[in-house]
């Protein structure tokens, strides 16, 4: 193939330079000028808006490629940082001169068939080379810098919004709102990402086109710790404190996590059967699956192994209330520990102000092991990679702590939680409505159990721990011959209000 003309190569850094400056018409008009000193034609222009600080630009890559395949004749830039900041591709720019393509400089007059003019052109693309790599670096600084300061310097994730250089990102009013439902969605564990993805969709959380967003895009959300206050480097993982305003708790992040593992069940279902995803195999533990049948509800265990536990829902019903009709007998022997545990709360409730300063000073020494960590790196006691490693425990540590001292401000702290939920038990028990109303009876057992555990054709709750000595109580209440002494409502108040150790018992 007979080489015809000269090729022209122009380029910005930004795609910004290239639509509002003059940038590339100035680089094309003064080629085309000394292509016309020359007297040689120039058959095509290449222009791209791309930084040359990094590898791989498409249409640079085109035009090397034809070049190496002899189509034209040589090549004109405007200068050598015009087409190579890096060595690699300044050396790609050499060797077409062994090719016999013949390159030409609009501002750099070197003559690369010299051996001077080879030295001169290295030694300006070295500098220019160099010239990226400090741009690099201060870059870097100045990112890091903001980091320090709190601030997000790249573009504001999904329900935040932009305020400029220098600032931090505020709330989006309308999608912070979906993105923080988003979270509270999932972490129910009802959910998948694509399930979800729709049902945002449904509420308004869409992409520019209108389209439900990506699986790939609400998994970034899930995993980005910006949403609960803190900022990660990707590259390092290293993280920082921000300025910026949570969107959600580090409380609900981490539950978000949880189901994200796969620690949480949350297969959807299409029927809401009132034991759906309550009941566990003790066989394989695996979940039993809801079946409609001839207008009854039966659960199975779909694993081979456990092909024979099945039974009716009516039987799930009937061992709840079983125990729960316990519980009231024990209700009713023990009238007096409603009373001590409302002292024993009111008490434990005053000592949370000394909690709340515990915390605080929790949170202070988290603050002066950090300065202390710091210290550490700088005088070299530690490398990057444990200091980054250390760090991000502190600032993780810290949110927790945080997290309890808004908590505790705002009055949500758990003060004896199970010490109320008994109490709250007692009077639903008392009322009996639960003998009437399985779906009242579900409700009131979850508040001290934790699942079903099904075996063959038989079923049984399995109490949580404090509530499992009160059952095994009101059975010994219940026996004709019982074989040991009641306990003292000083050991149940105890017990509720989690003085004693369960574990141990």
């Amino acid at each position: 193939m007979k080489r015809r003309g000269f090729y022209v190569y122009i380029r910005t850094s930004t795609v910004k330079q290239g639509i509002e400056g003059v940038s590339l018409e100035v680089q094309r008009e003064q080629a085309c000028n000394l292509a016309r000193q020359k007297g040689v034609e120039v058959t095509k222009v290449f222009s791209e808006m791309e930084t040359a600080a990094k590898q791989g630009r498409p249409v640079f890559t085109q035009m090397m490629k034809e070049l190496r395949a002899g189509v034209a004749e040589g090549l004109i830039l405007h200068k050598i940082d015009r087409g190579a900041r890096n060595l690699r591709e300044w050396s790609d720019i050499t060797d077409l001169i062994e090719l016999g393509v013949k390159v030409y400089f609009v501002h750099d007059s070197i003559d690369l068939n010299t051996r001077g003019g080879r030295l001169t052109g290295d030694m300006l693309a070295a500098v220019a080379a160099d010239y990226v790599r400090n741009l690099r670096e201060e870059t870097k600084k100045g990112l890091v810098g903001r980091l320090k300061q709190g601030i997000w310097p790249f573009s504001a994730p999904l329900g935040y919004v932009n305020n400029g250089g220098g600032k931090p990102k505020t709330i989006d009013p309308l999608r912070g709102l979906l993105v923080r439902q988003a979270f509270e969605l999932y972490a129910t564990g009802k959910y998948t990402i694509k399930s979800l993805r729709l049902k945002l969709h449904d509420l308004g959380l869409r992409t520019s086109s209108g389209k439900p967003l990506s699986k790939q895009s609400l998994t970034c959300v899930f995993h980005n710790r910006f949403y609960y206050g803190s900022l990660q480097l990707r590259s390092t993982g290293e993280q920082f404190p921000g300025v910026h305003q949570p969107l959600i708790s580090k409380v609900l992040f981490d539950n978000v996590q949880t189901v994200l593992d796969g620690r949480i069940w949350r297969k959807a279902s299409r029927h809401n059967f009132l034991y759906r995803g309550d009941i566990t195999c003790a066989l394989c533990s695996y979940r039993l699956v809801g079946e409609k049948q001839k207008s009854h509800v039966y659960y199975r265990c779909h694993s081979k192994q456990c092909a024979g536990t099945s039974f009716r829902e009516e039987r799930v019903t009937a061992s709840m209330e079983r125990d729960l009709k316990l519980l009231l007998r024990f209700v009713e022997t023990y009238p007096g520990l409603e009373a001590a545990l409302r002292v024993a709360i009111a008490r434990r409730k005053k000592e949370s102000a000394n909690a709340h300063q515990v915390l605080l000073l929790r949170r202070s020494k988290i603050e002066d092991r950090f300065s202390a960590l710091m210290d550490a790196f700088i005088d070299g006691v530690l490398d990057k990679e444990a200091y980054i490693l250390k760090k991000n425990e502190l600032l993780n540590s810290k949110a927790d702590v945080s997290q309890l001292i808004e908590q505790s401000e705002r009055g949500e702290l758990p003060v004896a939680t199970y010490a109320e939920y008994y109490l709250e038990l007692a009077i639903q028990l008392r009322r009996m409505a639960f003998l009437n109303s399985p779906s009242d009876a579900r409700q009131l057992s979850r508040c001290v159990t934790s699942n079903f555990h099904a075996k063959g054709k038989t079923v049984a709750l399995q109490w949580e721990s404090r509530f499992e000595h009160v059952l095994d109580q009101a059975k010994l209440i219940t026996s004709a011959h019982p074989r040991t002494e009641p306990r003292t409502i000083e050991y149940f108040t105890k017990l509720l209000m989690g003085d004693i150790d369960v574990t141990r018992q």
